[in-house]
């Protein structure tokens, strides 16, 4: 079994803010957000962490910061139209929506390099390093 995800859809897909929250919601489907989240949104009148944002969110408190997609990388919702009968059979995802940056928010603790987004991002560079072409000269690449 594999997993395709419709290309054509991309260039239809509409540009919107994404938020990851850690949280589970037993809801799939469109969101009032603009109305009930985003206005709960503060960002931090501190110096040193005027990056950071704050929220809530059923009333617990979120901390957030805006994180940019890698360069040459692409976020993507997708959503899967037909389910499969089977699970030997191949599933075809379509894009809803494409972004470059999202809101990163973390439950009770404040934003760092430890977060596993970072990390994740972080892995992105190291990868790139690692398969990087080895030549004979060290001081050559291809």
């Amino acid at each position: 079994m594999a997993t395709f995800i419709e290309l054509t859809t991309v260039e239809h897909a509409k540009t919107e803010n994404c938020h990851f929250i850690p949280c589970e919601i037993q809801y799939d489907g469109p969101a009032d957000i603009n109305n009930f989240f985003t206005t709960t949104v503060v960002e931090s009148e501190k110096e040193e962490s005027k990056n950071e944002l704050t929220a809530t969110f059923r009333g617990r408190p979120l901390n957030g910061y805006d994180l940019n997609v890698p360069s040459g990388y692409t976020g993507l919702v997708v959503n899967e139209p037909h389910k499969r009968a089977t699970e030997d059979l191949d599933r075809r995802l379509i894009v809803t929506h494409k972004f470059d940056k999202f809101t990163h928010w973390n439950l009770d603790r404040q934003p760092s390099q430890d977060d596993l987004v970072q990390r994740a991002f972080q892995w992105i560079d190291i990868a790139s390093v690692i398969h990087k072409p080895v030549t004979d000269d060290p001081g050559q690449s291809k």
